[in-house]
């Protein structure tokens, strides 16, 4: 927790909080009668030490299946006055749903109305207002189904507008972006018509850059130590003019007309220019090792040698074959830069034996990784910019039939509601599925790749002039100007505005938010929706004062190009949001007023879809760059960029929609920028878990209603494993003995009665252990209303239907409902039930509810040693 809560502190901007003043916050909400100390390790020792231990309801996500049977579990928890002693509320996704659909009422009606309200539902009286509006949207997307409804077609038609927006960005960008490698093609085809340019002039200017590029590298490698040659710094030192060397040989040998350049002139150019390098280089470092500095300038100006003579070789296939220039353009500057890369190989090889070591070969083997980068990524998108337009039109309709069917398959296979959990539970199917999208949007990415680079071409050909001295009135000025036109167009085509998120936060909050408002709301006639539903989070204040059930919202804030090694898996942090502070130590916290979208801060509505926003590009952990770049293309994204909280800006949103758009598209969304991209919180941690350890909760109550069919409990061993790697909390189970339903049947008899399982949270420096409940939608077919057991009948795939069913009918959404109460109420009173329409013959403590699930669980006896 300390170690978490100093974490980001460097380089925040002004106004942003650490965690320990963020949680200190927080306890003055839920516990006002605990006396905090400044100091955040006399916090923790305080709250260890005190009468009150933390409580947490942790809702995971699942969309609306899990909604509903969270719903089924709060009415279930409200029936024994469970409800109101949780400190914390923490949801994730479609637990989102229905706990900001609670923390909604309670900022109408008090508490103690509210858990009545519930109770009732359960009893035999009528259903209040707020829970008969679930029932009526349980079909939030599309409340009147059918093909010609108005709903369905309000949903295409918001769908095509917003992906015809974002291709008027996309589209003139890349077409732009591939008549590049043509414009080189016009370059190089005008000037070996010209005949009077100086092919030595541009054997001068490439060697003039080379030896600038290699200089620095060198100096790089000597002061290592130092840190002075950083990624960004070596793209622009040394790569940049490295590759426009290339280009200048390359154009050198364009317009040669003869062969003027022997095997001992290319070696002693390549032995001028590296010994140039080195000298530059060395000079610069400030760092003369006697020992090694002959045999390494041997090795270094020998390798440079070897670069020259195949510079040479490949300006003599040029020259004598000039007609091929297509093929010079793909293949020549990827040649030069190749040869680099030989004359590295060479020189690793015969430096071995220097003094170097290791490291010096490390340095050197990241430097040819990105030179091998480089020409790959040239042949390969200038192949496409110049054969692709011709295989194109050669395929006609096999090429459109090809391209449009993998598309399609893109995008429906690769926004799923299958997360990495549910698909490591079926491996056999994961590994299928995923091999099959990737080869599809392969070749989708090719075939939309050759269509982009023919309407460019086809452009540039119908604005060309009829006295055009040069290409560069010509290719060049579309380029340019199809390029200006993206960004221009970026400007008024918001990210988050006209992406999928709006139209998905506006039927949540419509069905939810508007639900918990009752017969106050007054929604617009022709819409259904009223702009009143959608509270700032800031202001979402329990009716009664200093009330526990603090609400946190978890979502995952990407880094899928993170700069840490350990987190090229999970490629997400934690972010919470709350009506206090929004953030994590990582990016540091800002308060809610204040951060997001307009005056008053976040709203409600937007926190709880982007917790929700399971289709996105760039999903954490489960983040596939191939499917990614194309649910960018189709506008299949439900994430939202806010401003980093250590770096604020006044701005509710990025101003160039093409910057965050291209980072979606590339899979380079970090923590570092100006903005930050945040999608479901089951990207990182599907339970809420994963922040009320953060928050030291002794008490933890877990509904998990994610879709895991096999009970794999891959969301519960995700969230354990990054809790003790990152706080080094232990959390550990006597058992784990919930199974799955098998064949559409009930499950196995001999395990009638383990819907749950009971755990023990150790916390570092703390002798009393925490106590955690986890609760698993189970279906067994003997206890089970008969209102279930008719559902189940029908459906075999109960409780854990695909999480891709957001229509839910009313049917499914009772079963669902009814058998998160029967759960609970099992649990509650020990395996005895109620009576339909009865109260509890005592109200239960949160103590109470300990014992009677452990009694229920274990049997009567003598409980755990490790208890509480």
């Amino acid at each position: 927790m300390n170690e978490a809560g100093q974490q980001g502190a460097a380089g925040h901007g002004a106004g942003s909080q650490d965690f320990n003043e963020v949680f200190q916050a927080e306890l003055r909400e839920v516990l006002p009668e605990l006396a905090l100390p400044v100091d955040a390790d006399a916090t923790i020792a305080t709250l260890d030490s005190s009468d009150t231990d933390l409580s947490a309801l942790c809702l995971s996500g699942g969309g609306i299946r899990s909604a509903t049977f969270a719903l089924g579990v709060l009415q279930g928890l409200a029936r024994f006055n469970l409800l109101g002693q949780f400190h914390y509320l923490s949801t994730v996704s479609g637990g989102g749903y229905i706990g900001s659909w609670l923390s909604a009422w309670r900022a109408i009606e008090s508490d103690a109305a509210i858990y009545s309200a519930l109770n009732c539902s359960l009893s035999t009286a009528v259903e209040p207002p707020q829970i008969r509006g679930l029932r009526a949207d349980s079909n939030y997307i599309t409340p009147s189904m059918g093909l010609l409804s108005a709903d369905t077609w309000t949903l295409v038609a918001v769908y095509v507008r917003n992906l015809i927006l974002n291709w008027l960005l996309f589209a003139p960008l890349f077409a732009g972006g591939l008549l590049f490698p043509h414009w080189c093609y016009a370059v190089l085809g005008w000037a070996r018509a010209q005949g009077d340019l100086d092919s030595g002039l541009w054997m001068k200017v490439g060697g003039v850059l080379l030896t600038a590029g290699l200089g620095f590298a060198i100096c790089g490698r000597f002061r290592m130590r130092d840190k002075w040659l950083t990624r960004s710094r070596f793209l622009l030192l040394v790569l940049v003019p490295i590759v426009l060397s290339a280009m200048s040989f390359t154009f050198a040998a364009m317009v040669a007309r003869e062969i003027y350049w022997t095997v001992l002139d290319g070696a002693l150019y390549g032995f001028v220019v590296y010994f140039a390098a080195w000298v530059f280089g060395r000079l610069a470092s400030r760092r003369w090792d006697l020992r090694v500095l002959l045999p390494d300038l041997f090795c270094w100006v020998g390798a440079g040698a070897a670069v020259g003579v195949i510079i040479a070789y490949g300006m003599h296939l040029v020259v004598q074959h000039p007609d091929n220039t297509k093929a010079i353009v793909v293949l020549g500057q990827s040649g030069v830069v190749l040869a680099y890369l030989v004359g590295d190989i060479l020189y690793v090889g015969a430096s071995s034996l220097s003094r170097r070591g290791e490291m010096d070969r490390e340095w050197l083997a990241r430097a040819s990784g990105w030179l091998s980068a480089t020409a790959v990524t040239w042949a390969v998108v200038s192949s496409l910019a110049l054969y692709g337009p011709g295989l194109l039109l050669a395929a006609g309709p096999l090429a459109a039939g090809i391209g449009s069917a993998s598309g399609l398959m893109t995008l429906f296979l690769g926004s799923s509601g299958l997360t990495a959990a549910t698909k490591a539970a079926e491996v056999v199917k994961h590994i299928s599925l995923a091999r099959l999208t990737s080869v599809a949007a392969v070749i989708f990415a090719l075939v939309l790749a050759a269509l982009l680079a023919l309407l460019g071409q086809k452009l540039a050909t119908v604005l060309e002039f009829d006295d055009e001295p040069c290409p560069l009135r010509c290719e060049l000025l579309v380029m340019v100007g199809l390029i200006a036109c993206a960004f221009g167009i970026s400007l008024f085509v918001n990210v988050n505005r006209f992406s999928m998120h709006a139209l998905y936060r506006n039927r949540l909050v419509r069905a939810f938010l508007g639900s918990a408002r009752g017969a106050v709301r007054q929604p617009d006639p022709f819409t259904g929706f009223d702009p009143e539903d959608n509270p700032c989070m800031a202001s979402l204040r329990p009716k009664e004062p200093q009330s526990p059930l603090f609400h946190v919202i978890n979502t995952a804030l990407n880094v899928v190009s993170s700069r840490n090694p350990a987190w090229q898996e999970r490629k997400a942090e934690s972010f919470a949001i709350t009506r206090l502070h929004c953030g994590n130590p990582y990016v540091r916290y800002r308060q809610t007023a204040q951060y997001g979208e307009g005056s008053g801060g976040i709203t409600l509505g937007t926190a709880m879809a982007i917790s929700g926003a399971a289709v996105s590009p760039n999903q954490g952990y489960n983040s596939s760059p191939l499917i990614g770049f194309l649910l960018m293309l189709f506008n299949v994204r439900l994430g939202w960029w806010l401003g980093n909280p250590k770096r604020l800006s006044s701005r509710g949103g990025p101003l160039w929609g093409v910057t965050p758009a291209l980072k979606e598209l590339a899979g380079a969304t970090t923590d570092d920028g100006p903005w930050v991209y945040l999608s479901d919180g089951g990207h990182f941690d599907n339970l809420g878990l994963y922040e009320m350890v953060r928050r030291r909760c002794r008490f933890i109550v877990i509904s998990d209603a994610g879709c895991d069919p096999k009970c794999s409990f891959e969301d519960l061993g995700n969230a354990v494993r990054k809790i003790y790697i990152d706080f080094g909390v232990s959390i550990q189970f006597r058992k784990l003995e919930i199974r799955p339903r098998l064949d559409g049947q009930a499950a196995d008899p001999a395990a009638a009665g383990v819907r749950y399982a009971i755990g023990r949270i150790y916390y570092p420096g703390s002798t009393r252990p925490g106590w955690l409940l986890y609760i698993k939608p189970t279906y067994h077919g003997t206890t089970e209303g008969v209102d279930v057991r008719s559902y189940a009948a029908g459906h075999p795939a109960f409780p854990h239907e695909s999480t891709t069913d957001q229509w839910f009918s009313e049917s499914q959404l009772e079963a669902y409902r009814a058998l998160g109460a029967h759960i609970i109420e099992e649990i509650c009173s020990g395996g005895a039930g109620l009576v339909p329409g009865t109260s509890p013959a005592k109200p239960l403590t949160i103590q109470g509810l300990k014992t009677s699930a452990e009694k229920f669980l274990w049997g009567p006896g003598p409980m755990d040693s490790a208890g509480v």
